[in-house]
């Protein structure tokens, strides 16, 4: 089952080590679901209001409160009783069978490829242990780990990603016999149980838009549960000078998972940051004013000294404007996405033509022989099946013009360092139709201005049997096709073709774009915003 690395996700300080993995099995079923998820978590970590009979489950019990996030997007966790580790193999290549993410919990002490290995001391605590593959002719089972980089240094990857592992039967078997044991002996209602990601229904929320509109919509920010921390101080003293990571990260770290979603929401704000400078500066005045709130109230308990009456009130008056101010923030940004995505923005983008370019044909009508299709170079090709008739194309605000689909024609440009004139002009941004293949890349596109200056973009496209990446939009996805030696097949993968966006330098005219020299990038179409 394709689940996606998430490095463009979160980290054990912004999401414990179990929602890591329950988000990224979340995501198996949909991309976005991951983002989702963690988003939710965060409301939910943070304001008692946040649908209050929801929110007593979320605490009261670790599954019941995740499934209620989970039931938001049309999933739950689904508890399969087991008894022994031969039965916990034969649950795992049951619910992969079915396309079932699986869930188990353990113990970073009997997880042999974690830093608390045997560690009696650091190894103590719970941990999610994600299942998404079993090879039926090795018996071997894939997991998605987020430990695996946590010791390194990458700074081009600051999420806890979620890598692959493949173990043996024997390796797995003695992972749970070893935590479910210590489950038992500490009465803990986990034991004998491994929990499988079930779709149940259709999911409510379909799109950052619709998370937006519940964000704003559905949640009372008025109880915040930080407030509540300050006011009752004296009663939290002890689990202040106890708990500090936990408290730090559900009431702090958690909260730029708040702002990432925003920015991915509302992806204008990255393309016009001068314009939107007041939005970067009051998410680092949120971000700086709660962590100096959590740091005095959690110096003040560890040294035992109370906070005053008058004191604990201006903290929380602090915290309920800020959360205000964030409501009223996000509430602005979301009527002008609304206006940016209007019909006008759309008519001033200005469509490039790449009509005299194409050189490849990704796209075939059928698995006959006789196909001419070859998108890679190795006999694979999109098939055409499912495919819009509309050559417009609008993804997120973003108009393309798809180019003429016919067996023996080229529809796409395999980029190997062309030069593309386009309409003279003052653009804020350039929008890409696009996938790779055999791999992801990120590589340059120069873009010419008036006078000979150039300016270079990194852009990254995702390979056409991947999830998009952060800067992508999933425009469309289908079936493929390759040519074997006994004959054409399906593929066994969804093939996906993508949308992105980057800002350009909208005080100088551009007029021409040099695409990067790497084969195995493609584009369908290319779009000047106006």
């Amino acid at each position: 089952m394709n689940i996606d690395y998430y490095k463009n996700g979160f980290n054990v300080g912004q999401v414990n080590c179990i929602d890591l993995p329950v988000a990224g099995a979340a995501g198996f079923y949909s991309y976005a679901n991951y983002f989702y998820y963690c988003f939710y978590t965060t409301l939910f970590l943070n304001w008692t209001g946040a649908g209050t009979e929801d929110w007593l489950k979320f605490i009261a019990n670790p599954i019941e409160g995740r499934n209620v996030v989970l039931n938001k997007l049309g999933l739950e966790l689904k508890p399969n009783h087991v008894e022994d580790a031969s039965q916990v193999i034969q649950l795992i290549k049951y619910h992969i069978d079915n396309q079932h993410p699986l869930i188990f919990f353990a113990f970073y002490k009997h997880l042999f490829y974690d830093r608390n290995y045997m560690d009696d001391v650091g190894g103590n605590l719970l941990h999610g242990v994600l299942v998404n593959e079993y090879n039926s002719k090795t018996s071997v089972i894939g997991i998605r780990e987020c430990t695996i980089t946590r010791d390194e240094v990458q700074p081009e990857i600051k999420a806890d990603a979620l890598f692959r592992l493949r173990l043996t039967e024997d390796m797995v078997s003695d992972i749970w016999m070893k935590s479910n044991a210590l489950l038992r002996e500490n009465g803990q209602f986990l034991f004998d149980t491994v929990f499988s990601m079930e779709k149940i229904s259709e999911t409510q929320v379909g799109s950052y838009d619709e998370l937006i509109a519940d964000f704003l919509n559905s949640y009372d920010f008025t109880r915040s549960k930080l407030a509540d921390l300050i006011e009752n101080f004296d009663a939290n003293a002890d689990a202040l000078k106890n708990d500090m990571i936990l408290i730090r990260r559900n009431f702090h770290g958690s909260l730029s998972i708040l702002f990432s979603v925003f920015e991915m929401a509302f992806k204008f704000i990255g393309l016009y940051k001068s314009k939107y400078q007041d939005y970067f500066e009051f998410k680092n005045r949120y971000l700086g004013i709660r962590g100096n709130l959590l740091s005095k109230i959690q110096t003040n308990a560890l040294r035992g000294k109370s906070i005053n009456s008058s004191e604990r009130k201006l903290m929380i008056a602090q915290v309920n404007e800020l959360d205000s101010e964030l409501v009223s923030l996000v509430s602005r940004l979301y009527t002008e996405k609304r206006k940016l995505s209007g019909s006008d923005c759309i008519k001033n983008q200005v469509v490039v033509d790449l009509s005299g370019l194409l050189n490849n044909e990704g796209f075939g009508g059928s698995l006959a022989e006789s196909c001419e299709a070859d998108l890679t170079g190795k006999g694979e090709y999109f098939l055409t099946r499912g495919l819009p008739m509309e050559h417009e194309w609008v993804i997120d605000g973003m108009r393309f013009r798809f180019p003429d689909i016919k067996d023996g024609a080229n529809d796409n440009v395999s980029c190997r360092g062309q030069v593309v004139t386009v309409p003279a002009g003052y653009y804020t941004s350039i929008m890409l139709l696009e996938c790779s293949e055999w791999g992801n890349y990120c590589e340059v596109l120069e873009i010419e201005y008036e006078g000979g200056e150039k300016d270079e973009i990194r852009i990254t496209m995702s390979d056409w049997s991947s999830s998009p990446g952060s800067e992508e939009k999933k425009a469309w996805s289908g079936n493929a096709a390759a040519r074997m030696r006994d004959g054409v097949k399906l593929w066994d993968f969804t093939a996906s073709i993508f949308a992105a966006q980057y800002p350009l330098d909208q005080n100088r005219k551009a007029v021409r774009l040099k695409l990067p020299d790497c084969h195995n990038m493609h584009l369908f179409a290319v779009t000047l915003g106006g």
